[in-house]
């Protein structure tokens, strides 16, 4: 009994042992790492086909954190029809622990005799927002042409700059072959410019891989500043081109060219011993600069030293048209005349001049006594005061100032008005002779000499006689003399010469009160339905006669 007792022990002691040993043998073989293959370990490639490895992964077990090394064996010959191995080694400490194969079989290549070929270039521009055309491809397996069987791939969008690929393939078996294009979408870039003053086109081309440019008359340039001259209206047309033929128009209209030279009119206005010329001109093309002596102004004022009499000015438009513009001068009782503000209370007859009477006196004596300026000062003044002014056949005023009686309703007498007009009474005022000789008389010229009674007698009389007497239509050599201050007679009539320009004569006259007559210079015409006149007479000549003269 003990025997057996003894014996069953030992059994089950051998039994335990077992169990034992299989468990630390099976947790042996669990703790082993591995190799595990990424896609197909059977491969199947064409001739010349890039072979691409897919890779393998170590597959290790919870809490395994040793380093392992992975060797592959690979004598692929991708361009030698055959059956090949790809052995790839598990490693650890020099003992390989795993191995696994990829089988590739290389087999004739189907399309090895297929040529693609691009129409155009590889690399093309396009314009932003025009239509792409693409040219296409080829594509001819030996002697037979199989383009039909291309496939493209890839689009251009044309209304977005960039770079785009398209991708001709011809797929045969699972197997392609395929040409690529690059299309680069563009777009130009034209600063342009018209200079009048120069007379041309002025342009800037910004372009990628810029080449040259086709100008309007046919010439080329390979400058991307460009500057072309204008010589008529209508359409100029610039071709530019890139390195790689892309080609765009650039279409300039111009409208507004013309060879006609600017018109205008001309002021100069004389104070403090300067002279400010203003030139109020127009052209087609528009106004390019003004010229006085070779100096050269952009604004149409400007102001010279010195009192000028005499003045013209180049006016040239962008064209670098020009006229001659001769100015009106502009004395400084102009611009005081300017300057007055009558009363609204004043009325004919008896009435206050006391502080025009002042006015007047100081503007004179600021002008110059017995200067041909005063004169005309002084006549120019008064057609400002023309509703309190009568005109009164014969009338005569040759006191200093204005005469407070002007407007009142005298007595015909012969200094006053000699023209009855059906009573004994008048208007008192003054006539033509009477006007002119109270202008002289106020300028502090002899009053003597002045005074008569009819515009046929006594000095104004001498007009007549006098060989200072030019004629408009016989004399037309004297007429660029005239100045302020002259005289302009013709039978029956005379009147004050107060401003000139180059084509005619501002004169103050009285006729239906004081008016202002503008005379053509070629023939002493009125031009704005005044008065004309016959002679004209220089009174630096006139008054030298007499000893008054200034």
């Amino acid at each position: 009994m003990k025997v057996n007792k003894v014996l069953n022990w030992v059994i089950i002691i051998f039994a335990i042992l077992i169990i034992i040993s299989i468990f630390f043998m099976l947790n042996s073989n669990n703790n082993k790492a591995s190799l595990q293959l990424y896609g197909d370990t059977n491969l199947i490639i064409y001739q010349g086909e890039e072979y691409l490895e897919s890779g393998y992964l170590i597959v290790k077990k919870d809490g395994d954190n040793n380093n392992y090394q992975v060797n592959v064996i690979n004598n692929l010959n991708v361009n030698v029809i055959g059956d090949y191995l790809i052995k790839y080694q598990l490693s650890y400490n020099n003992k390989v622990l795993d191995e696994v194969i990829r089988n590739v079989k290389v087999v004739a290549n189907p399309l090895s005799n297929v040529k693609l070929t691009l129409n155009g270039n590889n690399i093309t521009y396009h314009w932003l927002n025009e239509v792409y055309v693409d040219k296409g491809a080829t594509a001819y397996n030996g002697n037979i042409d199989i383009t039909k069987n291309i496939k493209v791939s890839g689009n251009v969008n044309v209304n977005q700059i960039g770079t785009y690929e398209l991708e001709y393939s011809i797929n045969q078996d699972g197997l392609k072959k395929s040409i690529k294009r690059i299309v680069k979408v563009i777009d130009i870039n034209v600063d342009e410019n018209i200079n009048y003053n120069k007379s041309q086109i002025e342009l800037k081309i910004d372009l990628e891989e810029f080449y040259y440019v086709t100008l309007p008359n046919g010439s080329s340039s390979y400058n991307s500043i460009i500057t072309y001259p204008i010589n008529k209206n209508g359409t100029y047309e610039f071709t530019i081109y890139n390195k790689y033929g892309l080609s765009k128009k650039h279409v300039v209209n111009i409208s507004d060219y013309d060879k006609k030279a600017p018109t205008g009119t001309c002021l100069a206005t004389i104070s403090n011993g300067n002279t400010t010329v203003t030139v109020t001109a127009s052209d087609e093309s528009g106004i390019g600069k003004y010229v006085y002596l070779n100096n050269e102004y952009q604004k149409n004022t400007f102001t010279l030293s010195g009192e000028l009499n005499s003045i013209s000015v180049k006016v040239y438009d962008k064209f670098n048209n020009y006229t001659d513009i001769s100015c009106y001068v502009k004395r400084l009782f102009d611009n005081n005349m300017d300057n007055i503000t009558l009363s609204t209370t004043i009325t004919p007859c008896n009435s206050d001049w006391s502080k025009y009477n002042k006015e007047l006196s100081e503007e004179i004596k600021q002008v110059g006594y017995k200067t041909r300026d005063a004169v005309a000062y002084a006549a120019t003044y008064l057609a400002k005061f023309d509703y309190l002014v009568a005109y009164s056949w014969g009338g005569k005023s040759l006191d200093i100032g204005l005469n407070p009686k002007w407007g009142c309703e005298v007595d015909v007498t012969k200094e006053v008005c000699t023209k009855k007009t059906g009573t004994n009474r008048c208007i008192y005022g003054m006539d033509c002779t009477g006007y002119t000789a109270w202008a002289f008389a106020q300028a502090g010229f002899d009053r003597s000499i002045l005074r008569t009674s009819s515009q046929s007698t006594g000095n104004w009389g001498n007009f007549n006689a006098s060989k200072h007497k030019y004629s408009f239509k016989g004399n037309q050599d004297k007429v660029h003399l005239i100045k302020p201050g002259d005289i302009v007679h013709t039978e029956g009539h005379v009147g004050i010469v107060i401003g000139t320009s180059s084509t005619q004569l501002k004169v103050a006259n009285m006729t239906d009160g004081i008016k202002i007559t503008y005379l053509n210079k070629t023939n002493g015409n009125s031009v704005n339905g005044g008065k004309s006149f016959d002679n004209f007479v220089l009174f630096d000549d006139f008054f030298a006669m007499y000893g008054n003269a200034n």
